[in-house]
This record gives C-alpha cells, sequence and structure tokens, in this order.
C-alpha cells in the first residue's frame, strides 16, 4: 500500500508540475506575444516603401518646371489624365497659365504653389468637364541666391 501511495503522489506531483509548467508557458507567450506584434508593426512601419506608399495615397504631390516637365511625382500623377499642361503668357512673362485634368472629379482644386526662390500668387477656377484652370503670376523673392536663369518650378498637391 505504501507503494501504491507512492506512485499516487509521483503522478498527482507530475500532473501538477505539468499543469504549473502548461501555465507558465501560456502566461509567457501573452506576454511575449504584444511584444512580437509590435516589433512586426514596427519594422512594416518603417519600411521606406511602405512610407511612400502611404503618403502618395495621403498627399500625393508632383513638382513640375515651367516647360511643362515632371521632375517629380510622389503619387500625383495616378489621379491626373495627363501631365499638367502650362502655357507661358505672351502678355506677360510673368504670367502662367496651367490647365490639370483629373481622371475622376475632385471637389477641391489641387494645390499649386511656387517653388523658391520664385513667389506670388495663383487662382484656379474649374474649366469645363473635370479641368482645374490656374492663373500663376510670379517673381523673384528678394534676397534669395538663385542661379542666373532659374526656371520655374511648381509644386501641385492633389486634395481628395
Amino acid at each position: 500500500m505504501a507503494e501504491s501511495n507512492k506512485n499516487l503522489y509521483f503522478v498527482v506531483l507530475l500532473a501538477l508540475l505539468t499543469a504549473l509548467a502548461t501555465l507558465f508557458a501560456i502566461i509567457a507567450g501573452l506576454y511575449a506575444l504584444p511584444k512580437v506584434i509590435d516589433s512586426h508593426i514596427d519594422k512594416a512601419i518603417n519600411n521606406t516603401e511602405f512610407i511612400r506608399k502611404i503618403a502618395s495615397h495621403v498627399r500625393p504631390y508632383m513638382i513640375i518646371d515651367s516647360k511643362g516637365s515632371v521632375l517629380v511625382d510622389d503619387g500625383a500623377m495616378q489621379y491626373l489624365q495627363r501631365p499638367p499642361l502650362i502655357k507661358h503668357d505672351a502678355e506677360d512673362e510673368n504670367r502662367y497659365n496651367i490647365v490639370l485634368t483629373p481622371k475622376n472629379f475632385l471637389a477641391h482644386p489641387p494645390l499649386i504653389e511656387m517653388m523658391r526662390p520664385f513667389v506670388g500668387y495663383t487662382k484656379s477656377e474649374r474649366g469645363s468637364g473635370l479641368d482645374w484652370h490656374y492663373e500663376s503670376y510670379i517673381g523673384i523673392s528678394v534676397g534669395e541666391e538663385i542661379e542666373p536663369e532659374p526656371v520655374p518650378k511648381f509644386r501641385i498637391e492633389i486634395i481628395r
């Protein structure tokens, strides 16, 4: 009988240790799981490609020069049917007319700003169909160091 009590105590002790080890493993897993998930999320959101993809959908923009060449496209072209049309006003050398044709209806006009060393204003109005027409008047900012013949550049930001 003493032998069977020893075996019973051994079985109970083994079951208790197994239950404690299992409980410890579950608690450790529950503690470690959020840290593992957080590290995967941090790795994903700090990825340069991921950041560029998100930025291009949140605040897509492009930079063009006065000849209509696209210098930088950070997601804006996916919303336009074609690159912006730019016409230099023959009567006034400081005035540019810009036409943007979006693929879909835009309730708000895309923002157009002149890049340094230029300053000025831009007036927008809705054109025919989906077009947005802009009239930009530019001048050179006082006190800026500029290249001998600077080419005006425009930053266009799509507002959705």
